[in-house]
């Protein structure tokens, strides 16, 4: 007789009496899938981590353009309002010529000094006189007590017209200059003796702000000069610097 197969539609997978069990091969390509997995998760989230990065980088450089834009705006604004304010204030042609005068008083210890200039500028230049005062208090034997005056044709030049490096020097100019101490008197009262025999230079700088047609100015002022046989033996020597302020004026 024929064998008939045994079947049964309760049956829905494959049917073994041993099951089989799984290759080392099976295994290893599992590992490998869960790595890809792994990897692939590892890369979304570097991707979501650059992305948010990307996206601060862009928010940061957003506001620093804004605020750059607003920081240029309000420059331009600065210089609008300063220049029409300029302009408002300087009506007038500006002169090639102006006088300038200066002063300046100091001491120190048993020493004072005043000084006293007067300019006349034409361009660039300026050509005028100083004159230093000068009463010196000794504690030794020789001098005791001088006192001397001298006079000094003065050369000055206005080496930077109109800085505008910063806002603030606007309308400055820088003035240098020197002389030559061509005539004064020097006067011991311990010894009753005095001569007129002196030479020597001085030296200037000062700045120059300027409002309109006048002129503000400040500066130092050194002076280095002697004079010859103020006593039967020795000469007598001085040299020294004070502050000068003083004005100027177009015309």
């Amino acid at each position: 007789d024929k064998q008939v197969p045994w079947e049964a539609s309760s049956l829905t997978g494959d049917f073994y009496f041993v099951p089989p069990t799984e290759t080392t091969g099976d295994a290893n390509l599992e590992n490998e899938r869960q790595k890809i997995v792994d990897e692939k998760r590892k890369l979304n989230e570097e991707r979501q981590k650059l992305n948010a990065q990307k996206e601060a980088e862009l928010r940061y450089e957003r506001q620093n353009l804004a605020a750059e834009k607003k920081r240029l705006a309000a420059e331009r604004q600065r210089i609008k309002d300063q220049s029409a304010k300029k302009q408002e204030f300087q009506t007038y042609e500006k002169s090639d010529t102006k006088f300038r005068g200066l002063i300046g008083y100091g001491s120190s210890g048993e020493t004072s000094f005043n000084s006293t200039s007067l300019y006349f500028v034409w361009g660039k230049w300026g050509f005028g006189l100083s004159r230093l005062v000068l009463e010196a208090t000794s504690s030794g034997l020789t001098w005791k007590k001088v006192k001397s005056q001298n006079q000094s044709l003065d050369l000055t030049y206005d080496y930077m017209d109109d800085i505008t490096l910063i806002p603030f020097l606007d309308d400055t100019t820088l003035t240098l200059g020197l002389g030559i101490i061509t005539n004064g008197e020097a006067t011991s009262s311990a010894l009753h003796t005095n001569t007129q025999k002196v030479s020597g230079y001085r030296f200037m700088g000062f700045l120059g702000k300027n409002f309109g047609k006048w002129e503000l100015l400040g500066g130092y002022q050194y002076s280095t000069f002697t004079y010859e046989k103020l006593s039967s033996a020795n000469d007598y020597s001085a040299s020294g610097g004070l502050l000068v302020i003083g004005f100027g004026m177009e015309f």
